[in-house]
């Protein structure tokens, strides 16, 4: 995948690349193709161009019995699980579980979920709990033909809900055609049942926090989950992501200490599970806002080995990229993540990223495109309006530069406008015409 051509609008606003893409029989889909982050990791065109790489969405699985709250908790746990095995199999590519929660409680066409997503074939399920049995039916189903390529039936013992989840993800594998399926078999131990009820509304507050403004109530909920179990990795990880989070959405006082605090969680976590895609993802979150590019690219990097569909660490990486004056690599990586997650709860963020990256390559037009749909999706993003103001200044129009500026003073009137520069990009990681174009769009003279 190639970047934008100058003046030209990010491809996915308003087209259809994702439905209309080749599908013929045997014809590989390219825009499935992931970019590579180094130069020094090339691709292997030829093994790329034998491997015919399928992508595909996990709908949220049902349950027969909706006031059934143990099986819709079921329910939920092999969908996300499911969607974590199935992105570690190396042809095949699977729409964000974030993106996947939108078309869970209401009928579907699978034909229009595939047009949608632009994905060729959708994996529907349903589960049943009943006393110490589960009884899960899954199907996977061609998008375009509406025709079932396989499906299966699993009655097992309650305490088999992995195996049953493993039988489907190989299922699943054979039908594609997958020669490699990466880290089959791995080991779960199933959390207490207070623990796991505190992470995931700890983790459903971090999802939600570009819809709040931050990660909010979270950091309650991961706290007391490690007072229950100290050293429980997805806590660790959850926390640390809050107090991350907090610097993203916050202008917050001793930044160094609240990135210190989350990288010793992060390590923590990470002695415990090295090969989480999660804790290396954050703790490249942490390594960005500290202000060191390189070494969040290297774990956000680590992110995608483990998890090739991991669409948020793609976007991260692109981001950096930008920073490290490779912006037409950052734009392959942030339009592959909206690829992987096309309805993601970050998606104004990313937008944000590409926005930045046109404003470097001298494309305003374009940046003005990624921004305004950024704060159309959260209007209160800050540094959206000052990226937007930054490119209507360096197109010539004064007038729109000075109403984003008046419009961010609005959100935060106690902001000083180095604090946004500095707190949000910082003036010698971001490039050279985006700091000038952010300096004539604040009022300084250069």
């Amino acid at each position: 995948m190639g970047g934008a051509r100058a003046g030209r609008p990010p491809a996915f606003f308003g087209c259809q690349a994702a439905s209309n893409a080749s599908n013929k029989a045997g014809s590989v889909d390219q825009s499935w193709r992931s970019p590579g982050i180094y130069r020094s990791a090339g691709v292997d065109d030829a093994a790329l161009a034998s491997a015919h790489r399928q992508a595909l969405v996990v709908l949220p699985f049902a349950v027969d019995d909706p006031t059934d709250a143990a099986a819709q908790t079921l329910a939920r746990r092999i969908t996300a699980d499911l969607i974590s095995d199935l992105s570690r199999t190396p042809t095949i590519r699977v729409i964000s579980g974030r993106t996947s929660q939108l078309y869970g409680g209401r009928p579907v066409d699978v034909a229009a979920v595939g047009a949608e997503l632009g994905v060729h074939y959708v994996v529907e399920g349903s589960v049943r709990k009943a006393a110490s049995r589960i009884y899960v039916n899954v199907a996977l189903t061609d998008a375009k033909t509406r025709l079932q390529s396989w499906s299966a039936r699993f009655d097992r013992d309650l305490s088999e809900r992995f195996s049953v989840q493993d039988e489907i993800v190989k299922g699943i594998a054979r039908v594609l055609h997958v020669a490699v399926i990466i880290e089959e078999g791995r080991q779960r131990r199933g959390d207490a049942h207070p623990v796991g009820r505190l992470l995931a509304k700890g983790w459903a507050a971090i999802f939600r926090a570009n819809e709040n403004g931050g990660p909010g109530e979270a950091k309650a909920y991961f706290e007391e989950a490690l007072r229950i179990h100290p050293e429980h990795p997805s806590a660790l990880t959850g926390l640390a992501a809050h107090h991350i989070l907090s610097l993203v959405f916050e202008v917050v006082g001793d930044r160094r200490a609240i990135i210190g605090r989350a990288e010793e969680l992060l390590t923590r976590a990470l002695q415990q599970q090295p090969r989480s895609s999660s804790a290396h993802y954050f703790l490249g979150l942490a390594r960005k806002v500290s202000g060191d590019p390189e070494a969040a690219l290297k774990s956000f990097a680590k992110a995608i080995e483990l998890n090739p569909s991991h669409a948020a660490a793609y976007a991260n990486a692109g981001h950096m990229l930008v920073r490290l004056g490779r912006p037409d690599e950052g734009l392959d990586h942030i339009r592959y993540a909206i690829r992987l997650s096309p309805k993601d709860p970050t998606l104004a963020s990313w937008q944000v990223f590409g926005g930045e990256a046109e404003i470097t390559r001298g494309n305003d037009d374009a940046a003005i495109e990624w921004l305004t749909h950024a704060i159309t999706l959260s209007p209160r993003r800050l540094f959206a309006r000052a990226l937007l103001g930054a490119a209507y200044m360096l197109k010539g129009d004064s007038g729109a530069a000075a109403q984003q500026v008046a419009e961010w003073r609005k959100l935060a009137p106690g902001i000083t406008n180095e604090s946004l520069i500095s707190t949000l990009g910082g003036l010698k990681k971001l490039s050279p015409r985006v700091v000038r174009g952010l300096r004539q769009a604040l009022g300084y003279s250069s």
